[in-house]
């Protein structure tokens, strides 16, 4: 959808600029049709000082409810990154109780590395990344069943499989979670409330002194901040908010340490 590409494929800046630029020009067009009405004078009435409260406070809600979605699901994949540490962490020590695991301890220490990078880079660096995982999930669990085949008939298998297709799965969780997006459909909404508010804004001030407009410049200045650090929020391959990799980090530094010195 265009609305879609629109929020997610413009730079964070141009968002957050353009927005500032429409609130602006909204507020002119407040100021505009209170004086082609010929109600502008100086103050507002007292209706009008509760419609500018009414409006204002809407826009903070608005604006927790986004703010608040937003979060949620950046904690979520901060959450599914430490899940998927311990996984393969689970998983590598596991491993230790199989006879000749070195190849399979190979391949999970590459698994573990691809893994990381994914967390770590972006765009065409990150997919090259996640094929790489792809790839080498069938090998590390065939080389798996290979060597608990022999003890198919203890609890070794489970105990050795379960925590892999753990990390298999998780790995898809984290490629879901970074796809998904919050609705344009909120985002849109929060966006034209911030024009409408401005309207309103403007109507109400249109005899304000030029002191006062800078301030009201200022707090335009701030909702396009609010929608940026938003949206930022909801863009964790390109955002300028990362999400914490330091589990899986560790996970890997010990895995690589582990296997240099034979264990």
């Amino acid at each position: 959808m265009i609305a879609e590409k629109f929020f997610w494929d413009t730079p964070l800046w141009a968002l957050s600029l353009l927005m500032f630029l429409m609130m602006a020009a909204a507020r002119e067009l407040g100021v505009w049709v209170r004086r082609r009405a010929g109600a502008a004078r100086a103050g507002s009435s007292g209706n009008e000082n509760y419609i500018l409260s009414a409006v204002l406070g809407l826009l903070a809600l608005l604006v927790a409810f986004s703010f608040g979605m937003a979060l949620d699901r950046y904690e979520a994949r901060c959450k599914l990154v430490v899940s998927e540490a311990n996984a393969l962490s689970t998983a590598w020590q596991r491993t230790a109780l199989l006879d000749d695991a070195g190849h399979l301890r190979r391949l999970l220490l590459d698994y573990a590395g691809a893994r990381l990078d994914y967390g770590l880079t972006g765009g065409e660096a990150q997919d090259a990344a996640a094929r790489q995982a792809e790839q080498l999930q069938p090998q590390i669990w065939a080389e798996a069943v290979r060597l608990v085949e022999p003890s198919r008939q203890t609890p070794l298998p489970a105990f050795a499989l379960t925590p892999l297709g753990d990390a298999f799965d998780l790995a898809q969780s984290r490629k879901a979670a970074l796809e998904a997006h919050m609705p344009v459909l909120v985002l849109g909404a929060l966006a034209i409330y911030f024009i409408a508010a401005a309207i309103v804004l403007g109507y109400a001030s249109a005899a304000v002194a030029k002191r006062d407009r800078v301030i009201l410049l200022a707090l335009f200045a701030l909702f396009a901040l609010v929608l940026g650090v938003i949206l930022d929020l909801d863009r964790p391959r390109e955002g300028l908010i990362p999400i914490p990799q330091g589990a899986m980090i560790d996970t890997v530094t010990v895995m690589r340490a582990q296997f240099a010195a034979g264990g």
